[in-house]
């Protein structure tokens, strides 16, 4: 959202009114929102860019499902950004989000939260101006309780591209229950990511917490859904973590 301090949003609704269009006030892309949506018991996946769209906007629309499209406007070409730990995204000129309400035949209506306008977009054109976005289409419906999941990721995360690998995580033990750090950090192991090791804490936490080096924090967002897969929901998070022989502290309450 532009050029403001770690931690320090005192800009942050200055910034929503800069030009639109560039890439220095720049918005969200998907995955952080599926994140944000679990915090209000509701779930998001991505509907993938390279099978039938129409099909899979049509089944989700027919559910009651919400549909994000992230869209380009306008012909800028997209700038490769190089993170701190050897990856690059996208930054795209135009970057713009609709919300797909109902389709016909020939396309998709679309409300603009921009200006709360409605409108039609013929199916083509909307594939055409999301190609250049990674992950551009969210299906957002009600969560279900049920978490049970029996899929183990790759070592590299296929939706943000980031190598799990690339991640020392320190696992603590606030639960009481002996032996929990080490399945818990060996299910990371599993998952690719390095363990910087394993700690009992004497307090009884209830919750599950992640704090996470500043320089790393983009994983936040892929730690939260891992845990997310093996039944655990994180209460606190941060990134503001200073201890050098992990990048990031996961915390197991009971």
């Amino acid at each position: 959202m532009g050029d403001i301090s770690f931690g320090d949003f005192s800009s942050l609704f200055t910034n929503l009114n800069k030009l639109f269009g560039g890439t220095e006030y720049y918005g969200v892309h998907a995955p952080p929102f599926i994140d944000l949506f679990e915090e209000f018991l509701l779930s998001a996946r991505p509907i993938g860019k390279n099978g039938n769209v129409a099909i899979a906007i049509q089944k989700a629309i027919s559910s009651d499902h919400l549909v994000m499209a992230w869209i380009k406007i306008g012909y800028g070409k997209p700038i490769d950004v190089a993170l701190s730990y050897g990856i690059t995204t996208p930054v795209i000129r135009g970057e713009h989000v609709l919300m797909i309400y109902g389709y016909d035949q020939e396309g998709v209506f679309v409300m603009d939260p921009g200006n709360g306008g409605k409108r039609h977009i013929f199916y083509q054109d909307l594939i055409n101006s999301m190609q250049e976005f990674p992950m551009p289409l969210l299906e957002v419906y009600p969560s279900s309780k049920a978490t049970s999941f029996e899929v183990v990721p790759e070592s590299t995360d296929s939706l943000t591209g980031l190598p799990r690998n690339n991640l020392r995580i320190l696992v603590r033990n606030a639960s009481g229950k002996a032996g929990l750090g080490n399945e818990v950090a060996s299910l990371f192991r599993e998952f690719g990511y390095k363990i910087a090791g394993v700690e009992s804490k004497e307090a009884d936490e209830l919750d599950v917490s992640i704090e996470i080096k500043k320089e790393m924090h983009d994983y936040l967002y892929l730690l939260r859904r891992d845990l997310n897969l093996l039944s655990y929901r994180i209460a606190t998070s941060s990134s503001d973590l200073i201890k050098e022989e992990a990048d990031a502290i996961i915390t197991i309450g009971r």
